[in-house]
């Protein structure tokens, strides 16, 4: 289920807030919306058990990375997205970069980070350094 609650558009940006609930994941995600909602406009990572990185915006059109290696460890996306993941090990923190150039960080899945912010945004910054 997909429910565009707000919707603006100026300065180059899209902006808005959009929800998608998911009643077949795994785990249940107790986020700012409630139970199993996710905001497209505040995307969080999901982690499986391999260690493979979700970045879930609308959660049915989740972006998948794939872990190699370990010390650093590198994901590759699925399916040929030409989106990026990196994680600093050292900063503790995931960056994601989109096709548009949007740099978002998140916070990494390190034990010493709290549990409430493991996967969630850490800063964005637009194509244009803002």
């Amino acid at each position: 289920m997909i429910s565009k609650e707000l919707v603006a558009r100026g300065y180059g940006q899209d902006w808005g807030h959009t929800r998608s609930f998911g009643n077949r994941i795994s785990g249940i995600n107790s986020g700012n919306n409630g139970n199993s909602w996710f905001v497209k406009e505040l995307p969080q990572l999901g982690k499986d058990a391999n260690g493979n990185i979700a970045v879930i915006g609308i959660i049915n059109d989740a972006l998948w990375f794939d872990k190699t290696g370990s010390n650093p460890p590198t994901y590759a996306g699925r399916f040929f997205i030409l989106e990026t993941l990196t994680e600093n090990t050292s900063t503790k923190e995931f960056t994601f970069t989109d096709m548009r150039g949007q740099v978002i960080k998140f916070y990494s899945f390190d034990p010493s980070i709290a549990t409430a912010l493991q996967g969630q945004i850490k800063s964005i910054t637009d194509p244009y350094g803002h």
